[in-house]
């Protein structure tokens, strides 16, 4: 009795609760497998857009006097290197959340194939992982937006 007292959430309760989806009503169902489909579309293109900003990135720092000609001067005295540099920032920055939104997908299909509750941790934890980057990257933005606000000011 004082065992119950101390902890109430034993685990012989927690194996008598259903693991897999079928505790879970048809509207989440439904809500998840759509999710699921959305998320691993916006994970495939965008990790083609990223490969393509990538691949953008290293031909101007490959070859930059052809990026000028084709600009036709409409940039002086910007090196575009650094530019090519940005892109290539930018584009491997790019990757780590369409992985996380692949990696949630990938979890959450198997989460309904297998009916085992740990492929919806693993989904759970990638999609914060993904807005913990995302939500980062956002504040990282906000910041570099406020230093250029007070530097036009003064």
């Amino acid at each position: 009795m004082t065992d119950q007292l101390q902890d109430p959430f034993r685990k012989d309760e927690e194996k008598e609760r259903p693991q897999g989806p079928e505790w879970m009503s048809d509207r989440p169902k439904k809500a998840l497998e759509q999710l699921y489909k959305w998320t691993r579309f916006l994970g495939i293109s965008g990790s083609i857009i990223s490969a393509f900003i990538l691949l953008n990135g290293l031909a101007l720092f490959a070859n930059p006097t052809a990026a000028e000609q084709a600009l036709g001067g409409a940039l002086p005295g910007v090196d575009l290197r650094g530019i090519a540099l940005l892109y290539i920032a930018f584009g491997a920055a790019y990757i780590i959340p369409m992985r996380h939104l692949l990696k949630f997908s990938r979890q959450i299909e198997l989460y309904f194939k297998r009916e085992q509750l740990e492929q919806a941790v693993e989904a759970l934890i990638s999609i914060s992982s993904f807005f913990k980057f995302i939500g980062f990257v956002v504040l990282l933005f906000l910041g570099v937006y406020i230093l250029g606000m007070m530097g036009s000011v003064v």
